[in-house]
């Protein structure tokens, strides 16, 4: 299925208020898994599915990967933590089956959903960092075998912070889909957040195995008004790295200048 465009292979198929069934798609892997923003953004999916206030919308989500996620099928399982008035906090796992028979969690997630506060004080101190028209950036080859199996699905265009380089952790570029479908939610974004690699990897010279040990995502804007044609902005840099464990924020932005998403990654540094 590695055909599907990125839209398809983050939506699964419901069964029933709080079900899910998803087929994990082959040629989206890096190394023995899926990729985990392919993963995750199918967990925020479902959440999005299951949520019946349309304007309850997915603002943040905090997850782990505790293994592999396999091709094949997955059941996503959906539960409701509270519902307030304008919050909702809802946990969703996905499971697969193992040799034996028993199911194992190999990923999870907790989102919140909730509604706009109008007439509320807004502010943002951050500003898109410079860098040059997205058309004059070359194209780098992430896909097999200069890459993982999902960076085919993928274009990136790399300012700063190629692999190996030897360089500060902090990277800089631009990213989208090669076919990325109709989906523009809060399960799309969360994909386009791990699409890039650690920071780490601009600092050793030589492929190392990392993994994300944790995951948190804060949806600031969504992508409403965007040219779906055109890629997202990803800037990162890790801000230390101790005892093989390496952290980070990236953030995701638009063509116009907003501020799509904050995403903070524990990445483990594995050999």
């Amino acid at each position: 299925m590695t055909d599907l465009n990125l839209s398809a292979a983050l939506t699964p198929i419901q069964t029933d208020a709080t079900s899910f069934t998803v087929e994990i798609p082959t040629g989206w892997e890096q190394g023995k898994g899926a990729y985990g923003g392919l993963v995750l953004g199918m967990l925020v999916r479902a959440v999005e599915l299951a949520e019946p206030d349309p304007q309850r919308i997915v603002r943040s989500l905090a997850a782990e990967i505790p293994a592999p996620v396999m091709p094949g099928p997955a059941r996503i399982v959906i539960e409701p933590l509270r519902r307030g008035g304008a919050v909702s906090t809802v946990r969703a796992e996905l499971r697969q089956l193992l040799p034996d028979g028993s199911e194992e969690v190999r990923a999870h997630v907790v989102v919140v959903t909730a509604s706009a506060r109008p007439n509320m004080p807004t502010w943002q101190t951050v500003t898109m960092p410079e860098a040059p028209a997205w058309e004059t950036v070359h194209v780098a080859p992430v896909k097999p075998p200069m890459g993982p199996a999902f960076g085919q699905h993928f274009e990136f265009r790399v300012v700063q912070g190629m692999p190996f380089a030897g360089a500060a952790p902090v990277a800089l570029g631009y990213v989208r889909a090669h076919r990325p479908g109709e989906l523009r939610s809060a399960a799309y974004i969360t994909a386009l957040a791990d699409v890039w690699w650690p920071c780490a990897l601009s600092v050793i010279k030589a492929p190392r195995p990392m993994s994300t040990l944790t995951f948190g995502l804060n949806v600031i804007n969504n992508l409403d008004g965007l040219d779906p044609a055109l890629p997202l902005l990803h800037s990162a840099e890790s801000e230390v790295s101790s005892d093989g464990y390496a952290t980070e924020t990236r953030r995701l932005w638009g063509h116009d200048g907003r501020l799509v998403s904050i995403n903070h990654q524990t990445f483990v540094i594995i050999k």
